[in-house]
């Protein structure tokens, strides 16, 4: 039976082992970790690595922000069904996650250890189709963090619209006025200066998310579970595709895994952290759906009662989509910053290759007293380094920021043109959140691994490529007519 003394002490050692994991303790029979350690080249190392715990609440923060607010109409338009769906959508991004890392990594022929090859998802692109595959990755990724730095100014727009209602403001001009906020993060040059402004966002998520679920219990005589949410299949996967939006992490794991002082953990912390955000999330949607019902908003702060209550709430959900919004806007300049200087290396190798071609047919066809013609070669050739030198030069700061502050024009542009928050994540979400969280690990895993790869997980592999292009599709198709709708309503 399910409540046997078995199965509560195969639970209550399963907790155990998960807090030791959290709490670095090491288990000395853990033959998988010795292993990995003989692999490692510098034991010293270990002092610049995270520890478990780090990594939990990095991948924790990795998977909440300002979508937590919207929860509660993903529950007004899928129902019920919808928090089923959430755990569903969780439990494959956990999956596709691990598969990711897996690519990461090549089994040595000699010695039958693990070594990591790739550090980044682009690298992992590239290996599985060369520059197409690169380039697949990185405008994904460009689309997805400019979608969602276009999110946060809609956001911001929207809150500030229903704080302050009677100011004469619409929400593209308070959307216009936060994009004024923003715009010191196009002259962010170094990470360290991100970490600051995450950390705030860490601290202003919590405390707005815990202030609206004490309203919501405060408020617990409106609840009446009884009362089934009305099931559209439209509005259902406009739901989906806010939760994916949600999940869409994968990007960062690389780097997060690169970081671990125990990576042989990652999968057992991977677990624990997407049982802990989902279980936050489920519940966050559950209760702020049960508060508001049939009148719960896109996002949920907009719900509550007008006065210096919500107005002092939505300050910090301003506050929070400001901090938000440095992340997802580096994570797209560093980006380009790397397309930029490959582009640069690619040219200067082809200008070397150039020289030893010339070289090479000057040797053969020169006569070596010819002083003269020795002479032009030379200046060529100088002429042609100083090119080359230019040409990978990292570009000024004022260009940089030039170039950083216009592509967070384009997200302006597009909020004013879409102000509306939760069905633009949704189209966001069924179209990059799908590929980049779903589609793009599993095709990459099915390459990369086909050596090692199990029979079920070539069937599960299959069985979610299949789900994820499907639902993108589905996906995209109603959020494109909700949207539509929503326009036409608006003007």
């Amino acid at each position: 039976m399910w409540y046997s003394a078995t199965v509560f002490e195969n639970f209550r050692n399963g907790f155990t082992d998960v807090v030791n994991i959290l709490r670095d303790k090491e288990d000395s029979s853990d033959e998988e970790e010795a292993l990995f350690k003989k692999e490692s080249k510098d034991e010293s190392d270990d002092v610049t690595k995270v520890s478990n715990l780090s990594t939990f609440w990095n991948i924790f923060n990795a998977n909440q922000g300002v979508v937590i607010l919207t929860m509660p109409f993903v529950v007004l338009c899928g129902g019920y069904l919808s928090l089923f769906a959430t755990a569903l959508v969780a439990a494959t991004s956990n999956y596709t996650s691990k598969k990711l890392i897996k690519c990461l990594y090549e089994k040595d022929p000699d010695t039958g250890v693990l070594v990591r090859m790739r550090e980044s998802y682009e690298e992992i692109g590239e290996a599985f189709a060369g520059d197409f595959g690169k380039w697949m990755v990185y405008v994904a990724m460009i689309v997805e963090q400019l979608s969602y730095c276009t999110l946060l100014l809609i956001l911001c727009g929207s809150i500030l619209h229903n704080s302050f209602p009677d100011s004469g403001f619409d929400k593209t001009h308070w959307s216009m006025l936060a994009f004024v906020l923003v715009i010191p993060n196009a002259f962010m040059m170094n990470l360290s200066q991100v970490a600051w402004v995450s950390l705030i966002t860490v601290l202003v998520g919590q405390i707005v998310y815990i202030v609206v679920a004490a309203y919501s219990f405060y408020h617990a005589s409106r609840w009446t579970v009884t009362e089934t949410p009305p099931f559209e299949m439209g509005k259902f996967f406009i739901g989906m595709g806010i939760v994916v939006v949600s999940y869409s992490s994968q990007p960062y794991m690389p780097s997060i895994h690169g970081s671990m002082r125990h990576p042989r953990k990652y999968s057992t912390i991977m677990n624990a952290t997407y049982f802990s955000i989902t279980l936050v999330k489920i519940a966050f949607g559950l209760i702020g759906y049960l508060t508001f019902k049939g009148e719960t908003q896109q996002v949920i702060t907009n719900n509550l009662p007008h006065g210096i209550f919500k107005t002092t709430v939505n300050m910090g959900v301003l506050i929070l989509a400001l901090a938000s919004f440095t992340f997802p806007a580096y994570t797209v300049f560093v980006i380009i910053d790397k397309i930029t200087l490959r582009r640069s290396r690619d040219w200067l190798l082809r200008q070397i290759k150039r020289m030893k071609e010339m070289r090479h047919n000057d040797e053969d066809d020169i006569d070596d007293d010819d002083d003269e013609d020795d002479d032009d070669i030379a200046e060529s050739k100088n002429l042609m380094e100083r090119e080359a030198e230019e040409a990978t030069e990292k570009p000024s700061h004022l260009k940089r920021a030039f170039v950083r502050l216009s592509l967070i024009t384009m997200a302006l542009a597009v909020a004013i043109a879409i102000p509306h928050f939760g069905l633009y994540m949704a189209l966001v979400g069924s179209f990059t959140g799908m590929c980049l969280s779903f589609i793009f690990p599993c095709l990459f895993h099915m390459k990369l691994q086909q050596n090692e790869m199990k029979k079920y997980e070539f069937f599960l592999d299959t069985a979610i490529i299949t789900f994820g292009s499907v639902s993108a599709g589905v996906g995209m198709y109603y959020s494109s007519l909700a949207l539509v709708d929503a326009y036409s309503g608006v003007n």
